[in-house]
């Protein structure tokens, strides 16, 4: 069932049936919307609804109050002439009744054209002023859009060349992370103690973990023992140390860097993996 919506120029109202409506009191120019219109109308334009528009009936005319009329006698003596024919007047087309509805019928018509004139102009002023209030809105909106994809744009283009200082990072790690050992006590009759081992990480990333191997080497250069040293949280361009177990045999030692891993970096490095020749084969998987 169709539902209307009527606005008296301050807030809508309804919805209302079409029985509903006629109760309102609805005129020619009252503001009218239902669902299919795409904008609001005046009453007047809409056919079912002017039977409830049409003009009340005038109540039949109501004749005055007669009055007696005195008859004059009539005269005396005096000799009978014959009345004149009366004079046959022309049939007017219309009644003055009819004249007045059509004079009224004529201005009704025309205050229904001004009335319409007028509520076309007031809907135009609205959705003109309601388009102009968008306006600037609709320029922030967009200008704030705008400002959105520079940021954005912006932030990608820092996100990739973090990347890749990244990448270069992790590719150039072996020049730029080093194991050294402090002086040790070597006994007379051979051995190492007193050894510690230095991490150097030139690095802008901190190291979480560094695996170092600790290799004894005996006078006649063959290998004695291995010992491995776990050193973590090497600070970014610093160092971190660690004391390396004593040996009974031994006169020198060699270190070597057998894994390390970052998270910073996203960088992982273990001396038991084949690596290919892929660009980035440091990055943790």
């Amino acid at each position: 069932m169709k539902k209307y919506f009527t606005h008296n120029g301050v807030k809508e109202e309804g919805p209302f049936t079409l029985a509903e409506l006629s109760s309102k009191g609805i005129k020619a120019d009252t503001p009218i919307w239902f669902d299919g219109l795409t904008n609001w109308t005046v009453a007047s334009l809409i056919p079912e609804l002017e039977p409830l528009l049409a003009p009340k009936p005038k109540p039949a005319p109501i004749p005055p109050p007669f009055k007696q009329q005195k008859v004059a006698p009539p005269v005396v003596n005096q000799p009978k002439v014959a009345a004149p024919a009366p004079r046959q007047q022309k049939a007017k087309p219309t009644s003055n009744l009819a004249v007045e509805e059509e004079k009224e019928g004529k201005t009704n018509f025309k205050v229904y054209l001004w009335v319409l004139g007028l509520t076309l102009a007031f809907f135009i002023f609205v959705i003109t002023k309601s388009d102009d209030a968008r306006l600037p809105a609709m320029a922030q909106e967009q200008v704030e859009e705008d400002t959105v994809a520079v940021e954005r744009t912006e932030e990608q283009e820092r996100d990739q060349a973090l990347e890749n200082d990244k990448m270069i990072a992790r590719n150039d790690w072996a020049s730029n992370v080093k194991a050294t050992s402090s002086d040790f006590e070597v006994d007379e009759l051979g051995g190492i103690s007193r050894l510690e081992v230095t991490v150097s990480n030139k690095l802008d990333y901190p190291l979480d973990e560094v695996k170092v191997a600790v290799k004894y080497i005996k006078e006649n250069g063959g290998l004695f023992k291995t010992e491995y040293l776990k050193i973590e949280d090497v600070p970014a361009n610093g160092k971190a140390s660690m004391p390396a177990p004593d040996s009974n045999r031994g006169t020198s030692v060699k270190l070597e860097i057998v894994g390390a891993r970052s998270k910073e970096l996203e960088f992982c490095y273990d001396a038991e993996v084949e690596y290919t020749s892929a660009e980035d084969p440091y990055r943790c998987r």
